[in-house]
Formats: C-alpha cells, structure tokens, sequence
C-alpha cells in the first residue's frame, strides 16, 4: 500500500472513529486510467461498524475529492453479482450500473460493475467579496423565473432586498453556500445559492438555465448535512410559489400561507431531520 502511494498509483485513506481515532476501515482511489480520465473507487470495513453511515460519508468525501481534486471524468465500483446488499448500497449512494463482466477473482466469476460521473460543480463556502456574483445570480432568478408567479411590484421590492449592499451586510447572521459549475481548464460559472440561518433556509436560488439538472437539491442536501451536525432536529422555511413543489419533493410539509404585501404569497414549511 505504501510503495502504491509513493509511486503515484493510488491514494489510501483510512476510516476512524472522531472520538477514540482508531481505524474502522479503509477506502481508496485506484487503478487509475490516465487514457480516460477515470479511477476504481475500493473500499471495506469491518463488520461491526457497518450500517451506521460511515462509509457513505467517506465515499461521498472520497468522490468530491477526485472529481475536484484530481478532476477525474469517471469513478467506477465493482462488486459481486450475487452481493445484493453492496448492489443495493451503490445503487443507494448514486452509482449506475453499468454491465456484469467476468472475474476469475469474484465468488461465482462474476462481477457488476457501476460508475458515478463528474457532474462539474461544486460547492463551497461563499464569503463577503461573493456579494456581486450573489447580487447578479438571484436578481437575475428572480426576473427570469419568479416574475411567472409574482406581479411586477414583488420582484422589484425582492430584487432590492436582495442587493449587493443588503447581502454582504448579513454574512454575519447566516451560513451561505454557493455552487460552481466547470469543465476542464474553464473558469468556474456561479449557477446556485443557499443560506442557512439559524434552523431557517434562506435564498435558495438557482440559474434558470441549469434547473431541474439536481443542482437545488445538492445544495440543499448540503445545508440540510451541516444543521444535523450542528444538532438542528427541525428545519423551516419560506417557500416561494415558484420553488414550492421542489421543496414538497425534498420532504417538506406545508404548514400556512402567508400572504405579505412586498413580498407576495409564500408557503410557511418545515422538515424534521
């Protein structure tokens, strides 16, 4: 494993406890396809310590890692054919599967194979000399797709709200994330935000050009994540009618209407993580 690292082949982590450190399991990126732009994701743990989450952290750390890190095209898994569980467990964290080839190594000589590919974003941490792109980003969402549901008076009082000025004052109060897309050697593109204040969704907002391509909900999911670490047991938000139906789809349960005269009709709901 050492030489492996050494020469560049693969990369090995281990996977430990936060509390006592000790190792739990291992993961790793290997095989690698320099051709292709593309790697073997490996990984095991130690039966006791399964099904308590470990591993689909660690694989989903691992994965964010090679396809920002590394900028690989491909991430692929292998498993046994007859390996129900770890086909369901791949399936589960996003793998597709791809075929069932022959393996002399494999119980029965058999293996499924799945991959996962580089989607070309990512999200990260926004902070206040974000404000400008933030500013363009939502007013733009705002004109483009709000002003189907809300007169033009509400866009114009949200687009104001949402300034420059107005954004960077409330860094201070809020977690906000932002996420980029990007292709190899290209600039990154800002196409989605979300804040979190307190146990409170904010902003979440969304290129028109690029919805309905999963975007909202990997920047939700990410919000969502840091609230359960935070300790959040409940979170609420302000729906628009525009992102309504998205928010039902993520598991958000309507509470009330509220009916406010800048900022128009909005769905009062919530979500228990």
């Amino acid at each position: 494993m050492k030489s492996g690292v050494s020469d560049n082949k693969w990369i090995v982590w281990a996977i430990t406890k936060k509390e006592t450190n000790d190792i739990v399991g291992t993961i790793s990126i290997w095989n690698l396809n320099n051709d292709e732009n593309k790697a073997e994701l490996g990984y095991g743990i130690f039966p006791s310590f399964r099904r308590n989450g470990f591993m689909k952290e660690s694989i989903e750390a691992v994965i964010k890692y090679g396809f920002e890190k590394m900028r690989l095209e491909i991430i692929e898994a292998y498993t046994s054919h007859y390996n129900q569980p770890s086909i369901d467990f791949l399936d589960k964290i996003g793998f597709g599967f791809i075929e069932t080839i022959e393996d002399s190594y494999s119980p029965h000589g058999l293996m499924d194979v799945f991959m996962v590919r580089n989607p070309h974003y990512r999200i990260k941490i926004a902070t206040e000399t974000d404000s400008m792109s933030l500013e363009t980003l939502i007013q733009g969402v705002l004109v483009k797709s709000n002003s189907l549901d809300y007169p033009e008076h509400v866009i114009k009082f949200m687009c104001d709200y949402y300034s420059e000025k107005t954004i960077r004052e409330k860094f201070d109060t809020k977690k906000t994330w932002l996420l980029e897309t990007y292709k190899e050697d290209d600039d990154a593109t800002l196409i989605g935000t979300i804040s979190l204040c307190g146990s409170e969704i904010q902003a979440l907002f969304i290129d028109p050009q690029t919805q309905k391509g999963g975007y909202g909900k990997a920047l939700l999911n990410t919000a969502e994540e840091y609230a359960r670490k935070s300790g959040i047991k409940k979170l609420h938000l302000s729906a628009s009618l525009t992102a309504k139906v998205f928010y039902e789809k993520m598991g958000y349960t309507h509470l009330e209407v509220e009916d406010d005269e800048n900022f128009g009709k909005a769905y009062l709901m919530e979500k228990n993580l």
